[in-house]
């Protein structure tokens, strides 16, 4: 069972301003997962500015995630992203697959957290994406790689180690100083002075997109500055975005300029993350206690280190992410339900095209209903994208007069039984009784129409 923790207190003010991690200043698609150098000083063991560009060697979702936009494909055609992401097509090791019109979600808060008055919507969303474009196959049939992906329904421990994945520009390192950081005064202004208090990266500019993964561990929320929290959540607040239950990760420093470890409270990962100037929607992964990967929260917002400057930050050490809990019951429950649905665009749209269309020219079908007449009899031995696009959408197991019926209600009844009967070649269609559309069954004649096997 997914639990919420009782005790409710406020974050202590640790940091500064909170910026959107898709953007600094206005809003546009995710950018930037910027990796700290874990490189020992003096070493020479800076890594290159674009690091981790292919899957890790324990992969939780690679090939599940957009390299067009952050955002992780559950699978079965689902997508998630983070609500201020905008919506659109996403780019897959296979291919780009196109949205599907009007299948977007956001998630339900609920009314209350922590005593605490929610916006009434949520920055975590999901939508349908299409077939591929060329093959007419699934991300699944096109690359034995994606996953299932399993939403996490507990969330995860202060000190547990996370990975994400998220598509934007690679930083900076510095092309002298042995641990590849660079220096910042009090102000957060770049210095050359060894003896300035911050470090961090900048960012490339111009910028490059690039898909890089990374890790972390979970943070106590109390971290947050200005937060509602407990000893697990905490309410992301965020200026101009819905509020989202969520956890949080802390970017640390994995060894100071003379060479010294630091590891208190946790030592930093190895490839320790912080979002930049994007990455909102970009998947982040914890492992179960049976040491499974699962999906516990995707990137909403960037929590920047007390002094520094929300118009144009750098990232820095100290700075913190904010991640939502899907084990939030609220969020995990319409996940599950709409991970069940087996409506893959609005009912009568089979070409995924948003709209529902066709009429019979002749006895020649167009648009939607063209998917039931050319595919009329065909069975379909699951519910899924492919029995849809080839005309099952009540998802029965054939093709036949049912699937027509609920096109024609959805075309407000544009093609007569008759005209449909003569397009499929059969005269032997009976019309369903009023009040049984639902339960409309094929009068086929035996071998009178066309049947057969996906």
């Amino acid at each position: 069972m997914r639990r919420t923790g009782e005790a409710s207190v406020h974050g202590r003010f640790a940091l500064g301003a909170v910026v959107l991690a898709a953007v600094i200043v206005s809003a546009s698609e995710s950018q930037a997962l910027i990796i700290g150098n874990s490189a020992v000083p003096g070493t020479g063991g800076v890594d290159q500015n674009s690091i981790n560009t292919t899957a890790p060697a324990d992969d939780p979702g690679w090939h599940n995630s957009s390299a067009s936009r952050s955002a992780i494909y559950l699978g079965d055609q689902w997508v998630m992203t983070a609500t201020h992401v905008e919506t659109g097509s996403i780019v897959l090791p296979s291919g780009e697959y196109p949205v599907v019109p009007n299948t977007e979600t956001v998630l339900d808060n609920p009314s209350t957290f922590l005593g605490r008055s929610l916006s009434s919507k949520s920055d975590i969303k999901l939508y349908r994406i299409g077939l591929h474009p060329t093959t007419g196959l699934t991300p699944e049939q096109m690359d034995s790689s994606i996953k299932a992906i399993t939403i996490a329904p507990s969330t995860p421990s202060v000190g547990t180690e996370v990975l994400a994945i998220a598509a934007g520009t690679t930083r900076r390192v510095h092309p002298s100083n042995s641990n590849g950081a660079w220096r910042f005064d009090a102000s957060y202004n770049l210095t050359g002075d060894a003896a300035a208090p911050n470090r961090g990266y900048l960012t490339e500019s111009p910028a490059v997109r690039e898909k890089a993964w990374a890790t972390n561990r979970i943070a106590s929320p109390s971290q947050l500055p200005s937060t509602v929290n407990n000893a697990t959540n905490a309410i992301l607040e965020i200026p101009d975005l819905n509020d989202t239950i969520g956890v949080a990760t802390s970017f640390d420093q994995r060894y100071n300029d003379d060479g010294s470890e630091i590891v208190s409270p946790f030592p930093a990962t190895d490839f320790e993350f912080q979002a930049f100037g994007g990455d909102s929607g970009g998947p982040v992964f914890a492992k179960n206690s049976a040491g499974a990967w699962e999906l516990f929260g995707v990137f909403h917002g960037i929590y920047l280190n007390s002094g520094q400057s929300a118009s144009a930050p750098v990232p820095v050490y100290g700075n913190h992410s904010g991640i939502s809990d899907l084990s939030t019951q609220a969020y995990y429950d319409q996940i599950a339900d709409l991970r069940a649905s087996n409506e893959y665009s609005i009912i009568g749209d089979m070409d995924l095209d948003g709209i529902v269309s066709g009429e019979i020219l002749g006895e020649t079908a167009t648009g939607d209903l063209a998917r039931i007449v050319d595919n009329y009899g065909m069975t379909h031995a699951e519910q899924d994208a492919q029995a849809w696009v080839h005309g099952d959408l009540n998802m029965d197991g054939v093709t036949d007069i049912g699937d027509f019926v609920l096109w024609r209600g959805a075309a407000a009844g544009a093609v007569s039984v008759q005209q449909f009967a003569l397009a499929v070649g059969s005269s032997s269609i009976a019309v369903p009784e009023p009040g049984m559309l639902a339960l409309a069954l094929s009068a086929m004649a035996a071998g009178g129409g066309r049947r057969r096997d996906c």
